[in-house]
């Protein structure tokens, strides 16, 4: 038991997690990509992301950063499940079926870190995004946040090309598309 949650917090050396992708966000913030089933500690847990695939196509959301895929902060008190399901909600106007955990980004920032609210600050120095994929049953034909301009359902090519900018999601579809997650004959 004791291995096991060294190996949720990263901590065994001879197993290394799998890291797709690494990045900063300014100069304050570096992030990796790990490909990992097992959460990170919930209490560092702070947002959350999920591919979403609806009639064998992604579904992508535009906001003020560009075409990503639907994603949001983890409420006070809220699960990371129930979080998801809110987010796409919101977002996609999306209901889904059994999000899958595959990985997590975890941030690593600088210096402590204030929230949006400007009263509270992140964990320091490591949080996490969980990343999840998941299907919707179905999906609506506008956003229903205020963050959300645009959806669009895309093959495989067009979402690496739409999200590529800032490469935030490097290797992850590539990632999903190898383990069978998006069907390989994606347009």
């Amino acid at each position: 038991m004791a291995r096991k949650e060294e190996l949720r917090k990263g901590k065994v050396q001879d197993i290394p997690l799998p890291v797709l992708s690494k990045g900063n966000w300014g100069e304050k913030i570096s992030w990796e990509f790990i490909v990992s089933p097992e959460p990170p500690p919930r209490d560092l847990c702070t947002a959350v992301c999920c591919i979403v695939m609806y009639q064998n196509k992604l579904v992508l959301v535009r906001n003020k950063r560009g075409w990503e895929f639907p994603a949001g902060k983890i409420e006070q008190g809220e699960e990371p499940e129930t979080a998801i399901r809110r987010e796409i909600a919101e977002e996609a106007g999306a209901i889904i079926k059994k999000p899958q955990l595959f990985g997590h980004k975890k941030l690593t920032a600088s210096e402590p870190m204030r929230r949006l609210d400007d009263v509270s600050f992140y964990p320091f120095p490591d949080s996490y995004v969980l990343f999840f994929h998941a299907t919707a049953e179905s999906i609506g034909d506008r956003p229903t946040g205020a963050d959300v301009s645009e959806i669009m359902l895309v093959g495989y090519e067009e979402a690496e090309y739409l999200i590529a900018q800032g490469g935030q999601y490097t290797n992850v579809l590539e990632h999903l598309m190898n383990t069978g997650v998006i069907p390989v004959n994606q347009e």
